[in-house]
């Protein structure tokens, strides 16, 4: 739409339904932004949906939005009218509790709707580009709960591997980008931990994927019960297992580090693509590289793909060794 001359009618305001500055009033419920986004969410609503990408278009304020299916195509929806772009974003971020006044730096945020009398929830995260800001739906299906590692796919050796390095104090890694796989990866690996004989804190993740006996922790960033120091709580329970949903915070690296020193079994998900990047990103948090080459086990990356029509696992596995443990070390 155009906004030029006295046509100031399709203003950003006007398309939001006269949103204040703090983001407290709702658009109404005839605005055109709103039909958007509602029509655009009930599309994720399809099984077959996996994502749903809106990113800035050739034109100022204007968008493109792609649909990522299941098989990981991609096919172009339909892009609103004229400069609708920013109220469109802003729309999603209200729905999601962000920051619509924040185009800096990254968000991440969920979004609860009923589509048909479904519940579907969605993980929204916007991206700062130069050509302005994109954001990415990302469906939040619920999934049964994963059986262990040694129940699917994984080759005999990895699940040896980890069991092995499960069975000893030290750092074990997984990495894992998707969220919604990462969770149940972890899961899975952590199944394989006799959390009878053993005192099991998982901090992050659902109580569903945690083995029988293992105690779910509360994470409530706001009141300071953030990753490190329910780990340094988790250090004070004399705790022989430490399971972490995501490993994000910087601070919380090195006492993970402390927990495996102490003679913990330390199990942690790094949001990365690869084996090899989830270890790097503890270098990149500042940990001492002897004290980590001492306690670090292996890190283990899965992947998923498609083929012929059915989703299939890659395994990507690095263990310590006497020559890893001395590149790291020294950083050489």
């Amino acid at each position: 739409m155009e906004t030029n001359g006295d046509n100031e009618k399709d203003s950003l305001e006007d398309l939001l339904g006269s949103v204040d500055d703090a983001g407290g009033s709702e658009p109404t419920p005839e605005s055109p932004v709103v039909k958007f986004v509602n029509d655009l969410v009930a599309q994720a609503a399809d099984p077959g949906v996996e994502a749903i990408h809106i990113e800035p278009g050739d034109k100022p304020g204007s968008i493109q939005i792609r649909l990522r299916r299941v098989d990981r195509s991609l096919s172009r929806l339909e892009a609103p009218p004229g400069a609708m772009g920013a109220a469109i974003l802003s729309r999603l971020k209200i729905m999601a509790q962000l920051d619509i006044s924040e185009r800096r730096l990254p968000q991440d945020g969920g979004i609860k709707v009923n589509v048909s009398g479904r519940p579907l929830s969605l993980r929204c995260a916007t991206f700062p580009t130069v050509a302005g800001e994109s954001a990415t739906l990302v469906v939040m299906r619920e999934r049964a709960a994963a059986g262990s590692l040694a129940e699917s796919d994984a080759p005999g050796a990895v699940v040896a591997a980890v069991r092995q390095a499960l069975g000893e104090s030290g750092l074990v890694l997984l990495s894992s980008k998707d969220p919604r796989r990462g969770d149940e990866f972890l899961g899975a690996v952590a199944r394989e931990i006799d959390a009878q004989s053993r005192v099991a804190i998982a901090f992050g993740l659902d109580p569903k994927w945690l083995p029988s006996g293992a105690l779910a922790g509360s994470l409530v960033p706001q009141a300071g019960a953030t990753v490190a120091a329910s780990i340094r709580a988790a250090l004070r329970l004399d705790a022989d297992v430490l399971i972490v949903g995501e490993l994000r915070e910087a601070e919380a690296g090195p006492l993970l580090v402390e927990a495996a020193e102490a003679g913990a079994t330390v199990l942690a998900r790094v949001p990365v693509f690869d084996a090899a990047s989830a270890l790097q990103r503890l270098v990149d948090m500042g940990l001492d590289r002897p004290r980590l080459a001492e306690v670090f086990r292996l890190a283990l990356c899965r992947r998923s793909s498609r083929k012929q029509g059915r989703e299939v696992f890659e395994y990507e596995l690095i263990q310590n060794s006497p020559e890893l443990k001395r590149t790291l070390a020294s950083g050489s």
